[in-house]
């Protein structure tokens, strides 16, 4: 890749990642460095003059008479070339900060007031909004003070309503662009999953047939614990095969699931005193919808990355469906490995995107490493 691509690549994704603190911070900077040069109360002040030379009117009396107050000059500025400078230097520059902070203002404070979906978070965000407007609007009338006239010609006011009305445009525009994405990336990874669901009917029947034929056959031969492998193997198939084209299955299939995919683990490994494997899988038997194989993947990741033949090792799984709430924990032993067999990190971060698009706002995941142990956590609300 010739080189100035390279560049203008690696600016392009930079500027994605961080395009909120170079906005806001070029913002920060020039109006700070535009106020040191000239006083907004001289701008101001001059503004009034320059409208009072076309004819007075109450707004521009307010302003020269708050300025005379002080017994200082008034700067003689034509109006359109200070209605430019007060564009280049005072709102422009205010605006790029506003844009920076009022990214941060939607992630992390309007998703989680203003849209979401109860009452009480909407009621937050409005008396959030109207408390910052006071505190801009005391911050604004120690800034642009010039006189008791001039604070009622409306300039500390007219700050802080700016600076609401344009994070409450802007987060408006964010979500609705957010919400838009989230809607494409779900038709997206729907399309996937029927083309992956079209993908397995391929084969897979072939292989559950054989695995009856295999089944029966250590039945004859008296092989109980082939046949029993055998028939949870095939009972896990099946479930994959016919839950793999729904969005949605029910809570008891899925946790049926789960158990013949854990007796299967067990049946696998070899019964050792370094190799410790506790379940615990509860449901309250009320009906809930879930997606379906959405825990497998860090089922499997637990046992993968687990357990080992040669060294100790413990894997501990627990699953609880209570009033509609899962709670899904597992453990297992931190054991090394080699490059090769270190995993990808894909199978947690597909379950991390499945969950954005199935559950947002209703799930909370998490991992953690301590004391030779990997811990992952996930609450769901379910209905």
């Amino acid at each position: 890749m010739p080189f100035p691509l390279r560049v203008t690549q690696r600016f392009w994704v930079f500027w994605q990642k961080y395009w909120p603190v170079l906005v806001g911070l070029t913002g920060l900077i020039w109006l700070s460095v535009a106020a040191w040069m000239a006083p907004l109360n001289e701008w101001f002040a001059a503004y009034a003059n320059s409208q009072q030379a076309a004819g007075p009117t109450p707004f521009t009396n307010e302003l020269m008479r708050g300025w005379q107050a002080q017994g200082k000059p008034v700067p003689d500025l034509s109006t359109f070339f200070l209605s430019w400078r007060l564009a280049f230097t005072v709102f422009l520059p205010l605006l790029l900060l506003l844009a920076g902070t009022g990214y941060y203002v939607y992630w992390y404070f309007a998703r989680k007031t203003l849209f979401d979906s109860r009452l009480g978070s909407k009621l937050i965000f409005f008396a959030a909004l109207l408390f910052s407007w006071f505190i801009w609007y005391s911050l604004a009338s120690t800034l642009l003070y010039i006189s008791p006239a001039t604070s009622r010609a409306g300039f500390d006011a007219a700050l802080p309503t700016l600076t609401m009305s344009f994070w409450t445009m802007q987060t408006l525009i964010m979500h609705l662009s957010v919400r838009q994405q989230e809607d494409r990336l779900l038709a997206q990874a729907t399309r996937e999953a029927e083309l992956a669901a079209l993908t397995a009917q391929v084969n897979p029947p072939f292989i559950f047939h054989a695995l009856q034929q295999l089944q029966r056959l250590a039945k004859a031969e008296h092989l109980p614990r082939t046949e029993q492998s055998l028939a949870q193997l095939a009972g896990i198939m099946q479930y994959v095969l016919e839950e793999s084209r729904k969005q949605l299955t029910d809570v008891s299939r899925e946790i049926d699931f789960i158990r013949d995919y854990l007796r299967l683990q067990r049946l696998r490994l070899p019964q050792r005193d370094t190799i410790q494997i506790s379940t615990d899988v509860v449901w309250d038997g009320k009906p809930a919808p879930i997606v379906p194989l959405l825990l497998n993947p860090l089922i499997e990741n637990a046992f993968k990355y687990g357990i080992s033949i040669q060294q100790p090792c413990f894997v501990r799984i627990q699953l609880h469906v209570t009033d509609g709430v899962l709670t899904f924990k597992s453990e297992n032993s931190i054991l090394p490995r080699t490059d090769l067999e270190k995993g990808t990190g894909l199978g947690l971060a597909n379950v991390r995107k499945r969950l954005k698009l199935a559950y947002p706002k209703l799930h909370k995941l998490t991992t953690a490493e301590a004391d030779h142990t990997y811990t992952v956590l996930l609450r769901i609300a379910l209905c």
